[in-house]
């Protein structure tokens, strides 16, 4: 073999027995993640004024809505969810349809935008696949309860949260909006986001399998608001 990669391999094998004896010592040592999402309004990030408008543009997050994700990656296409009724209907007390539309950029907006650096930097136009999916009323209702539900209970975090890099959600109603960036543990921001993927795939979905994927939206409710009943906001 040769000398470099014996080394290498070496090093590698050192790494893995420390890893398997510190993950030994601290058994439940996690990151602290929150049960919740943190209000917009908590975090101190940078705007990028061109960016929200780029992603404005694009994800035309202009229009009216009762519900939204919006899905922001640190290098891949940014997406958007809209929950809404017939177009320019803004109160869902009175609307009698109502749809979910999927928007999807294949590659990353901010990438595109010129104060990037030609390291960074990827030619534009952005291309943004869009499709609706028309929602019975009841269910429509019943997201926008877990939505109303989720952002009431949003606080800010004991702890910052020092990731650079990653998935960051913004939850959002006409009057509120809540983020969770980079959940994994299965608590209520995995699986509201889950929630929200599964919908998704239903308003992409062709006709024939949009029965399936609705039952999986569904299942996917179920186990959120399951979850929030076992789990009353503290």
């Amino acid at each position: 073999m040769h000398p470099a990669r014996m080394t290498l391999t070496f090093l590698a094998v050192i790494f893995l027995e420390s890893s398997s004896v510190f993950a030994q010592e601290q058994p439940h040592q996690r990151p602290y993640e929150p049960d919740h999402l943190i209000p917009e309004r908590a975090l101190a990030e940078a705007h990028d004024q061109s960016y929200d408008v780029a992603l404005r543009e694009n994800l035309r997050l202009d229009a009216t809505f009762f519900a939204r994700m919006v899905i922001l990656p640190s290098f891949d296409g940014e997406s958007c969810l809209r929950l809404h009724g017939p177009e320019g209907e803004s109160d869902i007390t009175k609307a009698s349809r109502f749809f979910l539309t999927s928007y999807q950029a294949d590659q990353s907006i901010w990438k595109t935008l010129p104060q990037q650096s030609d390291e960074y930097r990827k030619p534009g136009p952005v291309i943004v696949s869009v499709a609706t999916a028309p929602l019975p009323a009841a269910f429509a209702r019943r997201l926008r309860a877990i939505w109303d539900e989720m952002l009431a209970r949003s606080c800010p975090p004991d702890s910052p949260n020092m990731t650079l890099d990653g998935v960051s959600y913004k939850f959002s109603t006409p009057k509120q909006t809540a983020v969770a960036t980079n959940p994994r543990q299965r608590m209520s921001p995995v699986l509201l986001t889950e929630l929200g993927r599964s919908l998704m795939q239903y308003c992409e979905a062709k006709p024939e399998d949009r029965t399936r994927r609705m039952k999986s939206a569904e299942q996917h409710a179920t186990v959120l608001e399951n979850y929030l009943k076992i789990h009353p906001a503290k």
